[in-house]
């Protein structure tokens, strides 16, 4: 019986020509060859399995060849190249740097180094895994690699260039080796398959390729695993078996579940997944790849993108068709928080479970998220419900924020309607500070409106009442109605007090310091100083609306009187002592102001 050789090594290139995904770097040695244009040190660098030791060997050969082809390419025929072949070459030394890795190791090259070979010929030395090598045998080999003999070339592979020293690295001539591509692989595993007379099928060369991700060295290995296998025989079910791979047909399964919202389907093809013997952590990162894809496919730029078979790809466009944007990076940021929390689980069964079951859920949710942050007052605003980028932003923790939101009815959230504004709304009395949160809003604010956190981003949020056309059209007349002062005093204290329930404690100190008139619907409140007119610019939208929606009348405008300060007073005396300091860093930094709630702080002031 012949001895068996495996593929990788039988198959293993020896001309440049040969090499699988590299002509960036083959072409660029070939032409150094033919123009005498070799550099004195190469450093070949990337992944595992794509060729970097097997380009080291064509190129020592290359350059003691006798007979060299007009590709630049060794002939593999004369004396020199036999001799490499057989082994028997005493012109080019390998060195394994992952089990020769000291100084004395090091050392032993160095000595090798001054001894020229016979002939005239080159002395090629290929370090494989000069990553390994320690610090003391780097610094012993820079000499030598810096001003190397005129005879001498030297050529460094390794998987991780960010270990080697910079003064190792501006001293050599980098390539960088890339993955090679699937359909690459796919074509030279089927060319290996006609030579040795073995039955295939093209979408099973393509998963092997898929699993070898972008290792030539894995692919062959794998092939030869499948190909045993199957009798010499390679289909895609005896791929997708001895490979322990997950077939596409099942998460395609899972997507149909999520589409028609039965959890029950879904939860059964997951355990299905389960008693075939597959990892749960398989199936979820094999999950997140088909969301990913999936994302690939309903863009056609990123189509490329899409490393599968043409029958895959088609299934994959057929289904990104029916799918929204939105739905998908949401689907795309569950699974991938799910991968994340699946090591630190004790129950990871049951925490994919809750994934696919928030998966069927996912585009009711996204439906009643777009609901909850909607314009109350529709208008132009309206067409943001259906925006792709407003549903992504506030939906991809939709699942805690439908749970954290206010129920004020047991009617759907769907049919709940905005607050009446005709009616003025009942007065309530100061909350205690542990239940601060459930403050109520002025009467134009939707129930199911989410309150941002600073005061000035209202604008942006759209949770202030709009004027309609109306408004605008009676803007005169509303200018002309008077307010009652003790209306407006009432409204005052409880603009302060809701101010002070959501921690805006400079704004409110500036309140109550400084002093306030009506000129009829003019609200004219006095101010001594630039920072705090800085203050009442920066929340001027926010207090007209609110006094306008507590009074209800669209006619009050704030305007700023400035006061000449004494010389007392030339320092505002919000920022005067420990306490006004403290509230000003407050106003600078408005996260101090949660910290401080949140953690119920007690202040001590000097």
């Amino acid at each position: 019986m012949d001895q068996f050789v495996v593929s990788f090594r039988k198959y293993r290139p020896d001309t440049f020509s040969s090499v699988i995904g590299q002509a960036h770097i083959t072409d660029t040695l070939k032409n150094a060859i033919k123009g005498n244009q070799l550099a004195q040190a190469f450093l070949f660098c990337g992944p595992r399995g794509v060729g970097k030791t097997t380009c080291a060997r064509i190129l020592a050969k290359a350059v003691n060849c006798t007979q060299l082809t007009p590709e630049g390419d060794p002939c593999n025929t004369c004396d020199s190249c036999s001799a490499f072949n057989t082994g028997r070459s005493i012109s080019i030394h390998e060195l394994d740097a992952a089990s020769n890795n000291s100084v004395d190791d090091i050392r032993n090259l160095i000595e090798q180094v001054r001894f020229v070979p016979a002939g005239g010929a080159k002395a090629v030395y290929i370090v494989d895994e000069v990553h390994m090598l320690s610090s003391s045998a780097f610094n012993a080999f820079l000499k030598t690699l810096e001003e190397p003999p005129r005879h001498a070339i030297f050529i460094l592979a390794t998987t991780e260039k960010n270990k080697i020293l910079p003064t190792i690295l501006s001293r050599c001539q980098k390539f960088d080796f890339r993955r090679i591509k699937i359909q690459d692989m796919a074509l030279h595993l089927a060319e290996i398959a006609k030579k040795e007379d073995i039955a295939f099928e093209m979408p099973a060369l393509q998963m092997i390729a898929l699993k070898a991700d972008g290792a030539l060295r894995d692919a062959l290995s794998y092939f030869d695993q499948v190909s045993t296998y199957s009798s010499r025989n390679i289909t895609f079910e005896a791929a997708l078996e001895n490979l322990n791979i997950l077939d596409y047909d099942y998460y395609f399964k899972i997507q149909d579940a999520i589409t028609r919202r039965s959890h029950a389907d879904a939860l059964l093809i997951f355990q299905e997944i389960l008693n075939k013997g597959f990892d749960a952590y398989n199936f979820i990162s094999g999950l997140l790849q088909h969301y990913r894809n999936l994302l690939m496919a309903a863009e056609p730029k990123t189509m490329e993108l899409l490393q599968t078979s043409d029958n895959v790809r088609n299934k994959y466009l057929k289904s990104a068709a029916s799918l929204n944007e939105s739905f998908l990076l949401n689907a795309f940021q569950l699974c991938s928080d799910a991968e994340v929390k699946y090591r630190d689980t004790s129950n990871p069964s049951l925490l994919i479970e809750l994934l696919l079951i928030k998966l069927v859920y996912l585009e009711d949710a996204i439906v009643l998220a777009g609901n909850m942050n909607a314009d109350p007052h529709g208008g132009a605003d309206e067409k943001k419900k259906s925006d792709t980028r407003s549903e992504v932003n506030t939906s991809v923790s939709t699942f805690d924020a439908v749970a954290d939101a206010p129920l004020a009815s047991t009617q759907p959230i769907d049919a709940m309607a905005p607050v009446a504004t005709t009616q003025d709304p009942p007065v309530q009395s100061k909350p205690s500070q542990s239940n601060a949160r459930s403050v109520e809003m002025p009467a134009s604010f939707s129930r199911n409106a989410i309150i941002p956190k600073d005061l000035h981003d209202l604008d942006s949020h759209h949770h202030l009442p709009k004027a309609n056309q109306q408004d605008v059209d009676e803007d005169n007349a509303a200018h002309l109605i008077p307010v009652e002062n003790p209306a407006f005093q009432a409204a005052y204290h409880k603009l302060i007090e809701t101010l002070e329930l959501d921690y805006k404690m400079a704004l409110v100190a500036e309140l109550k310091r400084n002093q306030w008139e009506l000129d009829v619907c003019k609200w004219i409140q006095k101010i001594n100083n630039p920072a705090t007119k800085i203050i009442f610019e920066e929340h001027r939208h926010y207090l007209v609306e609110f006094m306008r929606s507590e009074l209800n009348h669209q006619g009050i405008r704030l305007e700023l009187q400035m006061e000449e300060a004494s010389a007392d007073d030339e320092k505002p005396a919000v920022f005067a002592n420990s306490e006004g300091r403290l509230r000003r860093m407050e106003m600078l930094y408005p996260w101090l102001s949660e910290f401080i709630r949140k953690h119920n702080a007690n202040i001590a002031y000097n």
